[in-house]
């Protein structure tokens, strides 16, 4: 996974109760709280948007989660580590 390891250390540290909605002008998303989303006013236009998701990769790449907004639902607080492709799939067939 491409994933920066600031944002899974992200999702692994979230609990339940550590995402939120934010308001676009068309849908709504599941976020991280994380200081960027502390920032927004009310939502992101059309925009606003666009240029949040073009900063995504610095977020999720790059690990700068200052940067833009990590969609994760509320599952994300059931998440408790990271793990290769390889040990799922063993755990599964166990």
């Amino acid at each position: 996974c491409v994933a920066h390891a600031n944002y899974k250390d992200a999702l692994v540290s979230s609990s339940e109760t550590n995402t939120r909605l934010i308001n676009m002008e068309w849908a709504q998303a599941r976020v991280v709280n994380t200081p960027f989303v502390d920032g927004l006013q009310g939502g992101l236009s059309k925009a606003e948007f666009a240029s949040a998701e073009a900063d995504m990769e610095a977020a999720w790449v790059d690990g700068d989660l200052d940067a833009s907004f990590i969609p994760a639902g509320q599952i994300t607080g059931m998440i408790k580590g990271v793990k290769s492709v390889r040990e799922i799939i063993e755990e599964m067939a166990g």
